[in-house]
């Protein structure tokens, strides 16, 4: 009965049900047959859906929906410049700069297209605004028609590894909420994965990125030289004159990367900025968009934001039951056990990520797939912003890749031609891009340089400066606003840095809770509920905000063998801090920070939680700052008991 009825939901997928229905019946299906293969833990449905069902309300207040706000506002303003003339004014500023070289225009358009595309998503929109343009112009230049195609399809996707792009915050929200879902799940032992933040991530793609569009702009090169087509002088005026023209679309992309990786602006904070600045200039500035149709304009965006949106709730209940029936724990053993190289694992995720690419839209497989393979990539040892730079690409690939890659039909459609002769025309495409992926994948160096341009690690409070404060509660060297369990007593540090804005609402749901503990007569009442609500801060924030001492000012007001620690452990930390280099500052700092947490009794409680590394730093070393344990519990209470 029940491979006939998995069989009934693959038919209705394949004969066009709509994915996020196709998504609830497999987490229904799985959840309701207790005791069946789909169901091995024996969870009745009440356990399994209902807890789905009532995260996917919660969305909307929860931390994710922070993230998730992000989606519909770099949307928006994407399809107010694909109305707007600027894929014109691309074009121009990209022929005045690299028209002179051999195959010119074709690389002009690979450039333009990769702009576009960080915008517009994966939407197929670059195809119909860049390539109305650069089609034309292409056979015009006298370039065979098929490589033409070829290259319009190639291209539509081409700069998807580039921030903001949409998939790459998608893939970091999904990420994040797999890992959570993961660590709180009792029935999978408290499985954690390895740090990640999407701040980071939004930079990881960059250099492979540059590596893709290099490799397809080389071989549009040797396509100029095989069939001599004629290339335009240089002119240094013209170009200058289309940069001018440009100037105030083409900073957007290097403001926001500046912005993310300096911190000046949390990324839905970017986001809104990004928007209300397009807005401003398109509507204003250049005049192309009458502020009459931004409405119709923002509906027509929105509706692949809705879209987005339905597939994340679909695939919330859906992860749910994959982490309830521990079908990502049993994909891992079953790999352990036949796969013992890394190099392997990543050659056979490769192979599925392209069949995955080639039948599913890219938010669609992210959301499916990723809840299944990140731990068995983390068994692998693999760093997760490589792994999500190498699905993305994939993905990225399965645009152009037949019998359903999307960026077939869009291009067959745009220039109406045969849906055949555009899958002979992507095929050359097809192989430079796999190449690519294949350098990427083998060289995680390139994405480990990419991420040296963002923020260098998490931000938390023991990078805050700050005078010690000698309080009634002896939480000597605290910050202000901030309890010696590292748990916020003030609403107004969580607007500002170092909090995240990921765990703003956190702190602030912390503060309110606060005010109910600080109400109850009974000291030890009191003192219990504070301590418990910093567990849960703690656990719900990675224990990221812990105060280390910055000083031995912070460590006056404890006593005996807590006060040592405390002194030996700022002897050590000022050692480190003299290093000028920030990676080996951090490295450093490891060992002291260890240590210190160890004193308290938190290194030893994270590891018997399985919560992973208690030091606060992930598989590069790059530091988190505090303790950044999945868990924190026993951390706040030993703090509680005399730690700073």
């Amino acid at each position: 009965m029940n491979t006939a009825l998995i069989l009934v939901m693959i038919a209705l997928a394949l004969f066009g049900a709509p994915l996020f229905a196709v998504m609830l019946g497999f987490a229904m299906l799985g959840a309701s047959t207790v005791g069946s293969f789909l169901n091995p833990v024996g969870s009745p449905i009440t356990h399994m859906f209902y807890g789905a069902m009532v995260k996917i309300w919660t969305l909307a207040s929860a931390e994710e929906s922070i993230t998730l706000s992000t989606i519909p506002l770099f949307t928006v303003a994407g399809y107010v410049m694909a109305e707007a003339k600027t894929a014109n004014r691309l074009v121009r500023v990209a022929e005045g700069f690299f028209g002179w070289v051999p195959g010119g225009l074709a690389i002009v358009a690979v450039i333009a297209c990769a702009f576009f595309t960080t915008f517009t998503g994966a939407s197929g929109v670059t195809i119909v605004a860049i390539g109305g343009l650069i089609f034309p112009s292409l056979i015009k230049g006298k370039y065979p028609e098929r490589f033409s195609l070829g290259l319009m399809t190639g291209s539509g996707s081409i700069g998807l590894l580039f921030p903001p792009s949409l998939p790459l915050i998608v893939y970091g929200m999904v990420y994040g909420m797999t890992a959570g879902q993961l660590a709180r799940d009792e029935s999978g032992g408290g499985a954690a994965l390895p740090n990640f933040d999407i701040g980071r991530f939004l930079v990881a793609g960059i250099l492979p990125g540059i590596v893709l569009v290099a490799i397809v702009g080389l071989y549009a090169s040797f396509i100029g030289v095989k069939h001599k087509v004629p290339r335009t002088a240089f002119k240094g005026k013209d170009a200058l004159k289309a940069l001018w023209e440009a100037k105030w679309e083409l900073p957007i992309p290097f403001f926001l990367i500046y912005v993310v990786a300096t911190m000046t602006m949390q990324i839905p904070d970017a986001a809104a900025f990004t928007v209300v600045y397009v807005i401003i200039v398109e509507c204003l500035v250049y005049r192309d968009v009458p502020l009459r149709k931004l409405f119709p304009v923002a509906r027509e965006a929105l509706t692949l934001v809705g879209a987005i949106f339905g597939i994340i709730v679909a695939s919330t209940a859906l992860t749910d039951y994959f982490v309830f029936a521990e079908i990502p724990q049993k994909l891992n053993a079953l790999l352990a056990a036949n796969v013992s190289s890394r190099w392997t694992f990543l050659l056979a995720l490769n192979g599925l990520l392209l069949i995955v690419g080639s039948l599913m839209d890219i938010f669609s497989a992210i959301l499916v797939v990723v809840p299944l393979m990140v731990l068995p990539a983390a068994h692998y040892g693999i760093d997760p912003y490589h792994l999500g730079v190498i699905f993305l690409l994939n993905l990225e690939i399965g645009y152009l890749t037949p019998p359903v890659g999307l960026n077939l039909f869009i291009t067959a459609f745009r220039f109406n031609r045969p849906v055949l002769d555009v899958y002979k025309a992507a095929v050359p495409f097809i192989v430079l891009m796999i190449a690519a992926l294949m350098i990427v994948t083998y060289v995680p160096a390139l994405t480990m340089y990419s991420l040296k341009l963002g923020p260098k690690a998490r931000p938390s409070i023991s990078n805050v400066d700050s005078t010690p404060v000698q309080g009634a509660d002896g939480d000597g060297g605290v910050p202000k606003g901030w309890d010696s369990q590292g748990a916020p007593t003030e609403m107004g540090v969580c607007a500002a840095s170092p909090v995240l804005a990921d765990d703003r609402l956190t702190c602030e749901n912390t503060v309110k809770d606060r005010a109910k503990c600080t109400a109850m007569a009974d000291a030890e009442e009191q003192k219990d509920c504070l301590t418990d609500l910093a567990k849960e801060f703690g656990s719900d924030t990675d224990f990221r905000y812990y105060p280390f001492p910055g000083n031995k000012g912070g460590c006056a007001a404890m006593e005996g063998q807590a006060r040592l620690d405390c002194e030996n452990y700022v002897d050590e930390a000022d050692k480190c801090n003299a290093i000028a280099d920030p990676d080996d500052k951090a490295t450093c700092l490891e060992a002291p920070q260890k240590e210190y947490l160890e004193s308290l009794g938190l290194a030893e409680a994270a590891e018997d939680d399985g919560s992973g590394s208690p030091d606060g730093s992930d598989e590069t070393g790059d530091e988190t700052g505090g303790a950044d344990s999945a868990d924190g519990g026993t951390s706040a209470a030993a703090a509680a008991d005399g730690g700073p």
